[in-house]
This record gives structure tokens, sequence and C-alpha cells, in this order.
């Protein structure tokens, strides 16, 4: 807690209550009516109208039951694949109808998003509809299961209780894991999904055969750790503030920030005052989506898998009405806390100066969200995604700045292999780094003047390793 006195300035109050710093001495004053919090206009959208909340309307999911509509419907352009039994050096699609920019096939980690909705806050409806219609990136595999709001707990800064028993009390975790196996509205499931996505041979992953032999037992483990293992679920909270509010305190404030970034340790508090700065050095208008971002994974491990395969499984073909009703009334699944990260929207707000006040609050939440996940994947390892090399002279991949690519980063290069029962290893062959030429991918990145005629890559250098291939993993180390 910051203790400031009664003659600090209004400003740099508003400031510190923007970051979210918890002060004394200074509530009663932001409840006076002449305080310019009070005096901020407030604009909310007329509707909620995006992506999800259609996608939301069309599954009406209900997690306890036989999920009918797990599926959205639409057909996921990540998990076409054709079945492969072996792994290869060259296989790639064209994208877009650029024989120049492949797709190489590969198990990717499956991504659940939602957000904390808090109707009071300022833009609140202008935030929802922004976070509706953020593109997931290619690097996941969309696990979307329909509901993509919890209910903000308004007694409390601190949403992180309020988000796990959310989850928990809606069965998300129950509900992923009908989604993995596309329950049917009857009740059974399907491997379909999983050999999609895992670029299996469905008919030696199905379980009624994999019981039988020690092959489709080991695809089964296989794409338990290497997919349903490897299912998360991400929650954002956020927060806005104009730049206008807080440009005042460039001077002064910043002076204080920076003394308590210091003291404390906080990255992310300097972070919010360099944010403050360019507000107050940017002519026209701007705004800072701050977001919270709340990280989970599904558990899956090998006695909740053989509890689900052993006592729950049942397809359509093969109906099992009790088995159906145990799914049903289970409470083994569950969700892992990983952590949190907080971010903040890198806006130049010079670039937008045509646009909206709801479209450069759209723009800021976009830019957020992806800020957020990059921070997390820095700081988790387990929610590190992988990329494949796109060409090997030079040694080049389809990330960026958006994934918080610095120079020097240093990334492992992996090799997939599979063994005779088709489980799937890696072996490390090299190590490469980030050299200065990285990809600007970040939203609407394409309409800076300076990133005209950019290459859609970034460039690495070799630090160890032989050969390298493009189809190659590479993971930051």
């Amino acid at each position: 807690m910051v203790h400031l006195s009664n003659n600090t300035p209004t400003s740099i109050k508003i400031c510190l209550l923007a970051l979210g710093i918890s002060t004394s001495a200074f509530s009663s004053t932001l409840q006076s009516p002449s305080d310019s919090v009070a005096k901020t206009k407030v604009i909310y959208s007329d509707r909620i109208e995006n992506k999800r909340e259609s996608i939301k309307a069309a599954l009406n999911v209900d997690f306890t039951k036989p999920a009918a509509s797990i599926s959205s419907g639409k057909t996921d352009k990540k998990d076409v694949s054709k079945t492969e039994s072996t792994a290869t050096k060259t296989d790639k699609i064209s994208k877009n109808g650029d024989a120049n920019a492949p797709v190489i096939k590969y198990r990717r980690s499956s991504l659940y998003t939602l957000m904390v909705s808090d109707p009071s806050k300022q833009h609140a409806n202008v935030i929802q509809n922004a976070f509706g219609d953020w593109e997931l990136s290619e690097k996941f595999n969309d696990q979307n299961i329909g509901p993509y709001i919890i209910d903000a707990d308004v007694y409390t800064k601190e949403q992180l209780a309020n988000i796990t028993a959310n989850l928990a009390t809606n069965n998300v975790a129950k509900g992923l894991v009908a989604k993995w196996f596309k329950r049917s509205p009857k009740g059974g499931f399907s491997m379909d999904l999983i050999a999609e996505r895992g670029l299996y041979n469905a008919s030696e992953l199905d379980v009624q055969h994999s019981k039988m032999n020690t092959r489709g037992m080991a695809m089964l483990a296989d794409a338990g750790e290497q997919l349903i293992g490897n299912t998360f679920v991400l929650v954002n909270d956020f927060k806005f503030v104009s730049k206008e509010e807080v440009a005042s305190v460039a001077t002064a404030g910043l002076k204080l920030l920076g003394s308590i970034a210091a003291a404390a340790g906080n990255n992310d508090l300097r972070d919010a005052s360099n944010a403050t700065a360019v507000g107050a050095t940017i002519a026209g208008k701007g705004y800072v989506i701050k977001t919270t971002s709340y990280l989970y994974k599904l558990v899956w491990n090998d006695s909740v898998s053989a509890v689900f395969y052993n006592e729950y499984w049942t397809d359509d073909k093969n109906f099992n009405q009790a088995k159906k009703e145990a799914f049903d009334n289970s409470n083994i699944f569950s969700l892992q806390y990983v952590g949190s990260e907080t971010a903040w929207a890198d806006l130049q707000s010079t670039i937008f100066t045509q646009k909206s006040d709801e479209e450069l609050i759209s723009i800021a939440t976009t830019k957020a969200t992806d800020a957020g996940i990059a921070k997390l994947q820095r700081k988790y390892e387990q929610f590190r995604t992988s990329t494949p090399l796109l060409t090997e002279s030079p040694i080049t991949a389809q990330i960026g700045l958006k994934e918080g690519l610095e120079p020097g980063d240093k990334f492992e290069v992996l090799e997939q292999t599979l063994d005779a029962n088709g489980k799937t290893g890696f072996n490390k062959v090299g190590v490469i780094k980030v050299g200065k030429s990285i990809w600007d991918n970040r939203y609407m990145a394409d309409q800076d003047p300076k990133n005209e005629g950019q290459s859609k890559f970034t460039t690495f250098s070799k630090v160890s390793g032989g050969s390298f291939y493009p189809g190659m993993l590479i993971k930051q180390k």
C-alpha cells in the first residue's frame, strides 16, 4: 500500500488508482463530485455483439449434461489434417493460396479463453465486444466451449478466488474433456478430434481396439500427454484508463511511480509509467488497457485417464447408459491454477488518430490480450508453444513481437520422433537465437508506415547443432 497525504495532487492519485495500486488517505477524495474521476464521461456501447456471443448462443452449453453442442458446428481449420503414421521432414500445405507460405502440421496446445465482466466499468461493453472478436493465435487449438464471461466480484479488486470458484461451479474442466472426446447428444464419445489434432490413425486410436493391443494403449497415453494434458484456460480481467487522465502526471507523477517501482522491484509498474509517459507526449486521443491474465491447466494424468476410459467411456454404437450417467455425475475433472501476469497495451495513438473512441479502445483491448499471453509464456514453461521452422537458410520462423521476442532470446531446436507404437518423442538437435530483425506481427502493426514491406518472419542465428530443416520445432529456453 502507498501512503499519500491529503495534499498529494489528485492527478497522481488517479494515476495510482488506474494502476491498481492500493493507497491510503485518498478514497474519500475520489468520492468528491469535483474530482476529475467523477467528471469522466462514461461511454457505453448500446449492445453486446461479437463473434463469441454468436457462438455462445449457438452452443447453449450446459457442462453438467451431454454436450450436444460442444462442437461449434464449424470446421476448425487448425484441426483438419490428413492422418499420418510417421513424421515427415517437408510435409507442407499452402496457406491462403501462397505456395511460399507453408503451414506445417504439428501438435498444438489447446486454449479456452474467458474474461471478467463488470458492467459498471467504463467502456465495459466495448471491451467485451473487442475480446469477443479477438482472434486466437494459430499456435493454439481453439478449445472454446461456449460461455466466455465471468461476472466480476464487485467487492474485491483481486478476482482470482471468484474466477476459480466460477470455473469449478460451472464444471469447465468436464466441459473441456467432453469437447476433446466430441460427446454426442446421446452421450457417447469419439476419438475423431484427438486423431485430427494429434495426426493419429483414427482406427488405431479407437478405445475399443486400443484396450486389446500395445500400440493402441501407447497411442492413447501419447494423446493424453501431448494433447489433452496441454489444455489451458485463460481468464482476462481488463481495466480501462484514458491517457488524457494520466498525462498530467508525466512530470511529477512519473517521479513518484519510478521511486515506487524501484523500491518494489515492480516491472509492471515501470511498464505502466512508460505508458503514461507516452500518453503525455503523444498528441491526440489515446487509451490504455491493462489486463490481468489468469492461467489454468486441465489436470489429465494416468489416474484420471484410467477412470475415464474404464468407467465413463462409451460410444454411440456400443452405448452404455450407466457409463453415460457416471460421467454426468463425475467430479474427478479439475483445473490447476498456474499463475497470473499483468500487461498493458502498447498503443501508438499517432497511427490511429482518425479512429473513433470505441475503435481505439478495441485496439488497445486486443493488444493487451496478446501481451498478457506473451508474458505468461515467458514466465511459465508449460504454457510455451512450439513453432515450426519456416526455412533453414536463413533460419526463420513465423513468430515475432506479438510473442514477446527480444534480440538474443534462445530457442531449442527439436526433431520429432515416433517409436514403433506411434508414441511421440522429441530430440534436441541444436540451439538458435533471435537476431536483430524481429517481425512486428502485433495487432494492426501492418498499418504502421515503418513496417511497410517488412518480411513476415523473424530471422535466427545458429548457436549450436547440425543441419536443420523446415518443420523442425523450436521452443524458447
